[in-house]
């Protein structure tokens, strides 16, 4: 399935995470959310959804991720219109 990746890395260097976006109209609407645990491996976390077929927050540059010690949250414009969703993972590494 095709895909748009984007990353995000923690002020400290400490976590990366990706997200892939969905791109195909027929896809279900959001995508995946990935951390890095080393330099060649990624583990996924979970899934994000989004309301419309259009909306790819990620690539878009609506969201932001604040980084606590144990976890992170990530902040996303859920419909492109402003509505923020908020999701929270935990470190795997």
């Amino acid at each position: 399935m095709p895909r748009t990746y984007v990353g995000a890395v923690s002020s400290d260097g400490e976590h990366q995470i990706i997200v892939g976006e969905d791109n195909r109209l027929a896809a279900p609407h959001g995508g995946s959310i990935y951390e890095r645990t080393s330099f060649f491996t990624i583990r996924k976390l979970g899934e994000y959804e989004a309301a419309g077929e259009f909306s790819k927050p990620f690539s878009a540059g609506k969201y932001y991720v604040d980084w606590y010690e144990e976890t992170f949250d990530i902040h996303y414009d859920y419909d492109g219109e402003g509505n923020y969703k908020t999701i929270t993972f935990q470190y795997l590494k």
